[in-house]
């Protein structure tokens, strides 16, 4: 937490004064300043106070915890390292250094740019399920079929026109943004449709023909999908202990100076020799450190 970094002295300010260039950056949960910046939190803390687990909750239901580590993600993979990466360009351009102040919980209240402004545009709390990127409308929601779920997402007025076409229901084309009573009667006709074939047989026959549809898929089937396989977003890496294993691939795809996953995460110690020789501590020095216990 904030001021941790002060009392072992190795802050900014410190650093700083012994290396003016530096680019440091802090990433905690409420940030550096503000009245919530002591506060302890994790992920689920942060995602509750940005707004997300209200967002993600089922109509008139109880908030739903993500999956997946949203706080973390959006502010600590992602927030953290564009900071630095933009910090570092403009010391090379000015030879200027500087401080980062990542919070966990900015992170994800930057994720709702869109439905925010809406909400300063007109004062109402979207909603989920209430707003046309929700499900709302006919022409961007989720149909069951025979073995599970389809995504349709055709905003575009030729993207819908060419799925009421294909689905031979050329009357449906004008109800595209189709609202209430009249949208839920429009989903029930295309959910009996969507009923009759497996979400692959759809995506397969409707997503080249320029219609905007895709597969729900389970957690399983993602990871074993092939177009992910082919952005190598599964890929083989080798363990010291458990051979080859696999993780999750780099999303970010360079041209020039592509990302490679070299190894998995390093067991405790495992780098302490290797780090304290850097540093200039000889053999005798670090077998001392470690019969004193002070390193593992």
């Amino acid at each position: 937490r904030p001021g941790v970094a002060r009392q072992l002295e190795v802050d900014y300010d410190t650093v700083k004064k012994i290396n003016p260039r530096i680019i440091y950056c802090s990433l905690t949960g409420y940030g550096q300043d503000g009245p919530y910046r002591d506060l302890l939190g994790h992920d689920i803390n942060y995602t509750a106070l940005a707004g997300a687990l209200s967002a993600l909750c089922i109509r008139n239901g109880h908030p739903a915890v993500p999956l997946n580590i949203l706080a973390d993600y959006a502010s600590g993979g992602q927030q953290a390292a564009f900071g630095i990466v933009v910090a570092l360009l403009c010391k090379e351009r000015t030879g200027i250094g500087q401080y980062i102040d990542v919070a966990m919980v900015d992170g994800v209240t930057q994720l709702f740019g869109w439905e925010a402004s809406e909400f300063f545009a007109g004062g109402q709390i979207p909603k989920w399920g209430d707003t046309p990127i929700t499900g709302n409308v006919p022409c961007n929601n989720v149909y069951k079929t025979k073995d599970g779920y389809i995504s349709i997402g055709c905003f575009e007025v030729k993207s819908w026109e060419s799925l009421c076409h294909e689905l031979k229901r050329d009357d449906l084309i004008p109800y595209q943004f189709a609202t209430g009573r009249e949208k839920d009667d429009i989903c029930s006709q295309l959910n009996s449709i969507f009923l009759t074939k497996t979400k692959h047989e759809w995506f397969n026959s409707l997503g080249p023909k320029g219609i905007s549809i895709a597969p729900v898929l389970e957690f399983d089937e993602v990871l074993h999908d092939p177009h992910i396989l082919h952005r190598q977003m599964v890929v083989d890496v080798d363990h010291p202990k458990l051979g080859n294993v696999k993780q999750i691939g780099i999303g970010l795809k360079l041209s020039e100076t592509p990302g490679k996953i070299r190894h998995t995460a390093p067991v405790p110690g495992q780098d302490t020799n290797n780090i304290l020789s850097d540093l200039g501590y000889s053999t005798d020095e670090i077998k001392s450190l470690k019969e004193k216990g002070a390193i593992g």
